[in-house]
């Protein structure tokens, strides 16, 4: 793409965008669906400008200084295709192949660009979705940029992503190893069953079966969810008259204490837990 054509496509682009935007200021869209077409648009035009860098470096292959290049054995292979799913969208990147006899096949572009390998997630989509799928099952880890960005993404690329990345976590521990704590440090995990409401599904059409309840099942509207909550904490350090008293109790009945405020109870709450993580999972 020559940057006089760029040039054009940009401004049919802007132009577009200030049409699209004038038409937004006499519609009665709200603003959430006005975001999501500017933002539509602003993604094409990142797109656009991706392509046209690309086809800037393609220019320069040439020029590029590999070890192949040296080599007597090293052939021309021709082009060949890669697809690559950037942040903008995806593309299909024609670019130049080499064959040398100790190294197989080269992509110089590849090298230079430093294109993911062994994938065509661009490096920012592998790391946002790595750290999604951290928090949240794989389904959900890419459920928020396929309606963000339109990217399409599925949970079993989540998956094969997440298998990547792992083999790098103890090269990385081992090149920064973990501060040890001053103290030690405790670990505690609960688990317990909720019902949670339903969403109700529309009525069956006529002919399907219709499900049987098990025994003292009602009509449900609710459905019961794991419900975990993990967390690390310092154990507190108590004098041993604190521990006898506890034990033995006191000999004089305490006088009554008058109970704190709610708001001040809320807040020395499990005060002393930390890294606090709770999740739900539906049975």
């Amino acid at each position: 793409m020559e940057k006089q054509q760029l040039t054009q496509r940009l401004n049919q682009k802007f132009e577009e965008l200030v049409c699209l935007s004038d038409g937004y200021v006499e519609s009665s869209d709200a603003m959430h669906d006005i975001e999501k077409g500017l933002l539509s648009e602003l993604l094409s035009i990142g797109l656009l400008l991706l392509r046209y860098i690309i086809a800037g470096k393609l220019k320069q292959c040439k020029s590029y200084e590999f070890d192949v290049d040296n080599q007597a054995a090293c052939q021309s292979k021709g082009k060949k295709a890669r697809r690559y799913l950037s942040l903008f969208g995806p593309l299909s990147i024609q670019r130049p192949s080499h064959w040398a006899s100790d190294k197989g096949v080269v992509y110089k572009l590849d090298e230079h660009l430093q294109l993911p390998r062994g994938s065509y997630w661009s490096y920012n989509i592998q790391e946002l979705v790595g750290e999604s799928a951290s928090e949240n099952d794989f389904r959900e880890s890419v459920h928020l940029f396929n309606k963000l960005l339109n990217l399409d993404l599925r949970w079993e690329s989540s998956v094969r992503n997440t298998l990547n990345l792992g083999q790098y976590v103890e090269a990385y521990y081992e090149a920064r190893p973990a501060k040890a704590e001053p103290e030690a440090v405790c670990f505690s995990a609960s688990f317990d069953g909720k019902g949670v409401p339903k969403v109700r599904k529309p009525k069956a059409r006529s002919g399907n079966p219709k499900a049987r309840l098990g025994k003292g099942e009602k009509p449900g509207t609710k459905q019961m969810a794991t419900v975990s909550v993990t967390s690390s904490f310092k154990p507190k350090q108590r004098s041993v008259k604190a521990i006898a008293d506890a034990l033995m109790g006191v000999e004089n009945e305490p006088q009554k204490i008058k109970k704190k405020p709610k708001q001040e109870q809320r807040s020395k709450k499990n005060g002393w837990h930390e890294n606090i993580h709770r999740r739900a999972f539906l049975a």
